[in-house]
């Protein structure tokens, strides 16, 4: 691999860096929100879309869901 190649990882690395998004519930990047289907019913009603978030601190070491402790 040349100089050329390693500099452009390199800033690519960066700007990849620069996308990532952090959870707010845990802190950790990533995405843990998991929103489903919003129809356009729900946008007529005034719904909130409804989803779940997958952070690992909302679940224990058996995979059952925990509440988060505050």
């Amino acid at each position: 691999m040349n100089r050329r190649q390693r500099m452009s990882n390199r800033q690519t690395a960066r700007k990849l860096s620069d996308q990532i998004t952090v959870c707010p519930e845990c802190g950790q990047p990533g995405k843990h929100w998991v929103s489903l289907p919003f129809s356009l019913q729900n946008l007529i009603d005034g719904e909130e879309p409804f989803g779940f978030w997958i952070c690992s601190e909302f679940y224990g070491p058996t995979g059952e869901r925990e509440e988060k402790q505050a």
